[in-house]
């Protein structure tokens, strides 16, 4: 069987974040290289993934409508080429962008995954390493043909999400929800392209660590 190959559009954020004298500040390349030494990204049951790094890596705080419209278009310029799409992004307007995507691309046939981390990946205890590794993974083989915001083994949708807590892993939240979606189902939403759309009325998943040896 072909292995899924999903688009990463890094955009900036504490995740691909590197140590200096000064803090963390965002450094372009070191995330891959991080990546490539992590070898749980590169097992057998993992899709294939290929990383466009924005340039210049953008602080989430500064984002801007125009920025949700270059994120837009890059999904749509790769569309095609991919199974799935991942987003990088730092936590202070996650949400918002989230939110934003879901209404800017429609009818949506493949799933478009937004996360990111509260610790840059490098670190000891990041929370990174396991977000991107859900995300990938849940891209590649769940038809969750819409946008979404993973975080902390949780999969939210994209426009019924927000930033719970600035601090700690469970930093994000579907205010009042009552509805959980299970991952044997399979169904597909929304997203602006000409392609075929199914509604779906799902809230949040709480994924298993089974799946992938952790």
């Amino acid at each position: 069987m072909q292995k899924k190959s999903i688009y990463v559009a890094y955009t900036g954020g504490t995740i691909g974040m590197q140590r200096s004298e000064h803090g963390y500040i965002p450094v372009s390349g070191h995330l891959q290289r991080q990546l490539a030494l992590m070898p749980e990204f590169h097992r057998p049951e993992m899709p294939d993934f290929t990383i466009h790094e924005y340039a210049p890596l953008m602080d989430s705080s500064d984002m801007t409508p125009e920025d949700w419209q270059h994120i837009a278009d890059d999904i749509r310029d790769h569309y095609d080429q991919y199974d799935g799409f991942v987003i990088l992004h730092g936590t202070d307007t996650m949400a918002f962008t989230a939110s934003a995507l879901s209404f800017m691309l429609e009818n949506l046939g493949k799933p478009v995954i937004v996360t990111g981390s509260q610790i840059p990946l490098a670190e000891l205890r990041s929370d990174g390493q396991i977000n991107l590794l859900n995300a990938l993974y849940v891209a590649a083989n769940y038809p969750i043909n819409e946008v979404s915001l993973f975080f902390n083994n949780r999969l939210y949708r994209g426009n019924r999400t927000t930033k719970a807590h600035a601090d700690g892993f469970n930093a994000f939240a579907r205010p009042t929800w009552r509805r959980c979606w299970k991952p044997a189902s399979t169904f597909a939403g929304s997203a602006r392209l000409p392609l075929r759309t199914v509604a779906a009325n799902w809230w949040f998943i709480p994924l298993r660590r089974s799946r992938l040896a952790w």
